[in-house]
């Protein structure tokens, strides 16, 4: 199998369940997350040969310490081998999945795509289901990248008008949290968004069982948006799980080279962080959930 065999970053189940009966060397990896006070909705039932990461101690890290390299050394250590073509799916359906896509992205991956509708999917199509993770021996991690993640200061060069950049800051959350109309569900949060970012719900570019919207529907909600493909990108949300999945339908849409800001609102609405925060409309229209 080759790398061309996963060019689209998102798979079918019945695309994976053929790859899974052909033998091809594949990877596939549970990312599983789920915020706190959400129920897990298939605790227990795995797509067989999975390998369980551990998106959970990833996010917990500090902050500085969530690099390419960061990235590498937990798939390593997992036992995934980046020359594999992989695929991410999870037990939400598409929540959190991109996230692992984007991190392995990051950390080398080259052959790399998520299940669309995840495991819910996957059980609605008939698949059968073990109840135990793959176990892989840890691998030696590859030699540390050149990739430097997004940090508050980039954003910050990005908004500062003064050096006029033509990267654009997308926020993934729904529109009235962006707006500063509802709380946010993290304590200790502003309402808000970062000034001159242009929200574009992961919500409102799914369909209601959990699956990405048709290629064509996507191109047009990102046009509506006024987001141009052609420019810098920086995607953003609450804590980078689902500016994962806005990355993931940008390079569906042909634009791989689209970063994630992990910190996300969770560093910058922090009340401590004193950064700029705006509750207005932008230039551009955002899209309803």
């Amino acid at each position: 199998m080759t790398d061309a065999a996963l060019a689209c970053p998102l798979i079918t189940v019945t695309e994976l369940a053929a790859l899974a009966a052909s033998n091809a060397h594949i990877q596939i990896i549970d990312a599983s997350w789920f915020l706190a006070g959400n129920d897990d909705p298939l605790s227990g039932k795995l797509i067989e040969g999975a390998l369980e990461f551990d998106l959970a101690s990833i996010k917990a890290a500090p902050l500085p310490e969530q690099n390419a390299a960061f990235y590498a050394k937990a798939f390593a250590q997992l036992g995934a081998d980046p020359t594999k073509p992989t695929i991410f799916y999870d037990r939400a359906g598409l929540f959190s999945a991109p996230r692992g896509w984007y991190m392995a992205k990051e950390a080398g991956f080259k052959a790399i795509a998520v299940l669309d509708g995840g495991l819910p999917a996957w059980r609605e199509a008939g698949y059968p289901t073990v109840s135990h993770y793959r176990k892989a021996p840890a691998l030696i991690p590859p030699k540390k990248t050149s990739i430097n993640p997004v940090t508050a200061k980039t954003i910050l060069r990005a908004i500062d008008s003064h050096i006029q950049s033509d990267t654009q800051i997308v926020d993934a959350r729904p529109a009235a949290r962006f707006f500063g109309q509802h709380p946010e569900p993290r304590p200790a949060l502003r309402s808000g968004h970062i000034p001159s970012s242009i929200n574009l719900p992961f919500g409102s570019l799914k369909t209601a069982d959990n699956r990405l919207l048709p290629i064509g529907v996507l191109r047009s909600k990102v046009k509506a948006a006024k987001i141009d493909l052609s420019q810098p990108i920086i995607t953003s949300c609450g804590s980078g799980v689902t500016a994962s999945g806005l990355a993931l339908i940008f390079a569906l849409l042909g634009k791989w080279d689209v970063s994630v800001y992990s910190g996300s609102w969770s560093e910058w609405g922090a009340e401590e962080s004193g950064l700029p925060i705006s509750t207005h409309h932008s230039k551009t229209e955002t899209t309803p959930q």
